[in-house]
């Protein structure tokens, strides 16, 4: 990737970026150009054509980090250097914009109309890659759970999430995290249909080679391993997830808008201290009374929400704008600040307890085919039957957790294989005890009786 980051190193200017991406063209070096942070371009929109002109085979589309959605004055002027780049992207043959985004960007940034219809146009669609970066880390669960309802609405074709040493960071404190927990994550999203993973320079190692840094490194290996050897399978399509059924949607509010308005810091400081539904406290605190994500997964503190127990399988959110009303199910549950609705096409029903939305999620969660009640499940639809990843959700604390998985509604004969090991996992009444190494995960495959598997 090149950086166009002119605070980092030397400045250069037009004709030295077009000279360089000309040179990438002539020899046959695929790149992504690094065009921006916090919702400042680097360059001119006239120069970025002028690189896709000059090298429209290797040039695969732009980045842009950290754009930090409270701070409107530069906001506005990004939405619209945006739409005006993503058209030129487009006209250049779909080149891909991936947008590497921290904080609550894909959870919170999305409910604004303007925000939604700038990055999602149906002529822009496949060009934005959205990318979850985990610093600064801000109710990851909820991020990630927008990307995948995206994903499922046909809104986004593709998403991922982003590795950085820094994924400890609270305002100016810089902590590095330990390389477990970047695997897992990386995990977390593969199984959930995420099929990017963006590699942060601060992970690596450059001693006359490109590397990742020692520590780091078995741990990135191991992953890029499962994936050439197909253990890691890429999701095909979102019908392949076995998510939770039940509709949940989010609708922005005035006062989301009016404390952006006031900036970046007094924003982040009034989302701490309020306790709407999906109002967030301070990452190592324990999750508020009423925490919507809190209600059907086992994660007591914002910190597990990286990995969430999730007896009840994983629920998808989407954004409640104007261009996605009508998406909406029969019925479907509406968050909107501190007012969950439970609404259908003629009525919607104020609810003032959290525990009627997570009995709804218990009801769906017998229509799973796989469940488990202490480490984080997400079960996929694969060619032969079912690929299942079980992740070790301690974050803070190292150890091995036994877990029981249990199979729902699965029929006749089925086998359960250790993906990586290859050996069988004893299983009795449908139900399979195994552990999850610490700081680990399992990778199990179910085959199907090729009749069974006709009948899914």
């Amino acid at each position: 990737m090149l950086r166009g980051d002119w605070k980092r190193g030397k400045r250069l200017d037009r004709t030295q970026i077009i000279e360089i991406a000309r040179w990438f063209e002539k020899q046959k070096i695929p790149f992504y150009l690094n065009v921006g942070k916090h919702a400042m371009l680097f360059f001119r929109l006239e120069t970025l054509e002028q690189v896709m002109g000059v090298a429209g085979n290797t040039c695969r589309g732009f980045v842009i980090d950290e754009d930090n959605y409270t701070r409107t004055t530069y906001w506005d002027k990004l939405l619209r250097e945006l739409d005006r780049l993503l058209a030129r992207m487009k006209a250049h043959g779909n080149k891909k914009l991936i947008m590497n985004e921290y904080r609550g960007f894909w959870h919170r940034g999305l409910l604004e109309d303007r925000f939604f219809d700038t990055l999602f146009k149906p002529e822009y669609r496949g060009l934005v890659v959205p990318i979850y970066k985990p610093n600064n880390i801000k109710a990851p669960e909820m991020n990630i759970s927008m990307l995948v309802g995206l994903w499922q609405k046909g809104i986004i074709k593709e998403w991922g999430v982003g590795i950085y040493a820094d994924t400890w960071k609270w305002g100016p404190v810089f902590v590095e995290a330990p390389p477990d927990i970047h695997l897992r994550l990386a995990l977390v999203a593969a199984s959930l249909g995420g099929n990017y993973v963006v590699v942060a320079k601060n992970l690596t190692w450059n001693k006359g080679h490109v590397d990742f840094a020692p520590r780091f490194r078995p741990y990135f290996h191991s992953l890029f391993d499962l994936m050439r050897t197909g253990v890691v399978e890429p999701v095909q399509s979102p019908k392949d997830l076995c998510v939770s059924k039940v509709s949940l949607w989010e609708a922005g509010s005035t006062r989301e808008i009016s404390m952006r308005e006031e900036g970046t810091q007094v924003y982040w400081q009034k989302i701490f201290q309020l306790k709407g539904w999906h109002d967030t406290g301070f990452f190592l605190q324990a999750t508020r009374d009423g925490y919507l994500s809190s209600q059907y997964y086992k994660s007591p503190h914002y910190y597990d929400m990286l990995f969430p127990v999730n007896p009840y399988g994983f629920v998808p959110l989407m954004p409640y704008v104007n261009s996605t009303k009508g998406m909406t199910k029969d019925v479907y549950w509406l968050v909107s600040g501190e007012t969950l609705c439970r609404c259908s096409k003629d009525k919607r029903e104020k609810l003032i307890s959290s525990g009627s939305i997570k009995n709804a999620i218990i009801s769906e969660a017998s229509a799973l085919p796989f469940r488990t009640a202490d480490v984080f499940c997400s079960a996929v639809r694969t060619s032969y039957g079912y690929l299942i990843y079980l992740i070790n959700p301690l974050v803070f604390e190292a150890r091995d957790l036994g877990t029981t998985v249990t199979a729902n509604n699965l029929g006749g004969k089925w086998t359960m294989v250790d993906a990586i090991s290859g050996t069988r996992v004893p299983c009795e009444n449908s139900r399979c005890n195994l552990t999850v190494p610490a700081g680990l995960f399992r990778i199990l495959k179910v085959e199907l009786d090729q009749t069974e598997y006709n009948n899914r």
